[in-house]
Parts: structure tokens; C-alpha cells; sequence
């Protein structure tokens, strides 16, 4: 697989930059006195993606509440260890709760623009009382997390300041805010982020092939060759020209990292048989070059895992069918 031109390559046909990721939870806005538009995915290729990024000060990429003075998003945790989403203030992030400032000055994290997207996607609500109400908005808001009382605090802005959606309004940690001030939602998506852990077995949170049947892992076999591939119990299994390539040297698992959206396996478009690749995401996962320099982009097929080569997914196993659907994993790797 080659890069051309900005993007990639797989087995001949190019991949188109998409956004095809995991959506942030969405909150259940019924119970909330507010409401979600209709679409379940209401997401264009153009909507913007996000990622929390620890950080003791706001990075240069951090996302801004909508309007002046634009204060940086942020998240972190309070009194009692509870999670609080709201604004920098320029020392601490401060949450909201009942009416409450909470502080949240641990565990401290700052929403940042994934992948080179620069410009925040604030949307005011439809069905508005008065402009601060929240109204009816796309399903693609980002929730930053629930409350310890288990409430989506789903990010929203007024004023210049950043809260979490509750009770058709924006909850914002600050005084002196009125009704009369246009409350808005950010949207967009954010990707799951894995990382590889070293492990003699498949940790609790290890990403699974997309049947959910099969743990992802590398490792190096004969030679001290790297492989990519499935967890068949004991071992790694990996593949390469046709053949099982058992890797349990330097064994590794793929795991999803806390806090984020689950694995996305994506179906390629414009595919020939449902077990092509077709065209995909960029943001697929490389798990490392083979020996011979092919990257071995991470796929999954018949409930198994292996890497793409020649618009098809390579894995050790047999008895498959090109009837069967191919998927690439898509995200980022911490």
C-alpha cells in the first residue's frame, strides 16, 4: 500500500478521506426537555472531529466556545472524583451541576480538532422559546461524558462560556447569563483511539474482529518477522502469501482506550464482492510493516483479523468466501 497524493492506496483504488467514525454518545435529549433531530447519523464528510487531549493548559488546536470571549472546552474531575464537563477559566476547568460552580481541577483534558480540522461546528437549535433554550438539534452533539448521577453532558455554549445541555438549557458554571443569549450545541464526531499493550493474553478492553468473536494482536514469529492478525487462544496468528504465520514473540493486543467510542470495522465502498476492500476511510490502522515492507492495515473478515493486501483481507485462516464482508478498522492509535 502506497501513499498517493495525501491518500492512500489499497490494492489500486484510492481511499477517500471520510469521515466514517463513531459518533460521541449521544444523549437521550428527550429526557432532558430538549429533542434530537431525526437523523440517527446526521454527519457530512465535512463536520469537524474532535479529541480529548490531557493537558495541565490549553493547546494551540483546542475547540472555543462559540462566542467571545471563547473560552477553551475542557473536562476533568472534582470533589468526590466526579466527572465535570465546562470552560477554562485560566487556571481550572469549571463544570456546572444544580445551579452549582464545580470545580473540576484533576484528571484535567481539553477537547482539540483530530486530524487538522480547524474550525469548531457550533449549531443553534430549532423550536426555540427564547434563544437560550436548546430546541431541537443534529444527533451528532458530542457528550463529554455523564455525570456521576449518570446525566449525558452534552456540550453546549452561551455567551462565550461552555456548558452541558440539561432541561431544554445550557448549564454553564457562570453568573449573569440571560435568556436572551442564543445557547448552541457543538457537533461533529469523535474516533476511538487504541493503543497496543503488551499481554500473554487479551486484556478486558482488547478490540475484537467486527463479530466481536476474535482478540486483535502482532507479534513476531520465525525470523523475528512482524505479524498482525487474530488471538486463536494461544497464540497470534497472522498471514502472509497464503500461509499462517504464527507470531508469539513480542506479543501485543490492540485495546480500546478509556473514554472513547467503540471500535468502528467499516465496509468499503465501491466494491466488487462484499469481501473487497473497496474504498475506505484514511484514518485506517497500520499495525506495522511486514518484513517486506507491506504495511498490514488492519482488517477483519469471516470473524477473523488480518491486513490488507491486494483489495482483499489477508488472514490466517481457510474455508472463506468472497461472500463474506471485509471491513478495515478505523480511529487513531495513542
Amino acid at each position: 500500500m502506497s501513499v498517493v497524493s495525501g491518500k492512500k492506496s489499497v490494492g489500486g483504488l484510492q481511499q477517500k478521506r471520510v469521515i466514517a467514525r463513531a459518533l460521541g454518545m449521544v444523549a437521550t435529549g428527550a429526557l432532558l426537555g430538549w429533542s434530537l433531530a431525526g437523523h440517527a447519523r446526521a454527519q457530512s464528510a465535512s463536520d469537524p472531529v474532535y479529541a480529548w487531549v490531557s493537558a495541565t493548559t490549553p493547546p494551540a488546536n483546542v475547540v472555543k466556545a462559540a462566542d467571545a470571549p471563547n473560552r477553551p472546552v475542557c473536562r476533568g474531575t472534582g470533589e468526590y472524583n466526579r466527572p465535570w464537563t465546562g470552560f477554562w477559566n485560566g487556571t481550572i476547568c469549571i463544570g456546572s451541576y444544580g445551579g452549582n460552580v464545580m470545580p473540576a481541577g484533576a484528571n484535567v483534558q481539553f477537547l482539540t480538532f483530530y486530524e487538522g480540522t480547524s474550525a469548531a461546528k457550533w449549531v443553534s437549535g430549532s423550536g426555540k422559546q427564547q434563544p437560550g433554550n436548546i430546541g431541537t438539534v443534529p444527533a451528532n452533539t458530542i457528550n463529554a461524558g455523564n455525570t456521576y448521577t449518570n446525566l449525558p453532558q452534552v456540550l453546549c455554549s452561551q455567551a462565550g462560556y461552555v456548558g452541558w445541555v440539561y432541561s431544554n438549557t445550557c448549564a454553564i458554571g457562570a453568573s449573569g447569563l440571560s435568556m436572551q443569549q442564543t445557547a448552541t450545541v457543538l457537533i461533529g464526531s469523535m474516533p476511538p483511539v487504541y493503543t497496543w499493550v503488551a499481554a500473554t493474553t487479551p486484556p478486558a478492553n482488547v478490540v475484537k474482529s467486527a463479530d466481536g468473536s476474535r482478540a486483535v494482536c502482532r507479534g513476531t514469529g520465525a525470523y523475528n518477522r512482524p505479524w498482525a492478525g487474530y488471538w486463536n487462544g494461544s497464540t497470534c496468528l497472522g498471514s502472509y502469501g497464503g500461509n499462517t504465520m504464527p507470531a508469539g514473540g513480542g506479543l501485543q493486543f490492540l485495546t480500546l482506550v478509556a473514554g472513547t467510542p467503540a471500535p468502528v470495522w467499516f465496509s468499503g465502498t465501491n466494491k466488487q464482492q462484499p469481501g473487497n476492500i473497496g474504498t475506505v476511510p484514511a484514518d485506517t490502522i497500520n499495525a506495522g510493516k511486514t518484513y517486506s515492507g507491506y504495511d498490514q492495515v488492519l482488517c477483519s473478515f469471516g470473524g477473523y483479523v488480518g491486513w490488507v493486501y491486494s483489495n482483499t483481507c489477508a488472514v490466517g485462516a481457510g474455508g472463506l468466501s468472497m461472500q463474506q464482508t471485509a471491513t478495515v478498522l478505523v480511529g487513531a492509535v495513542k
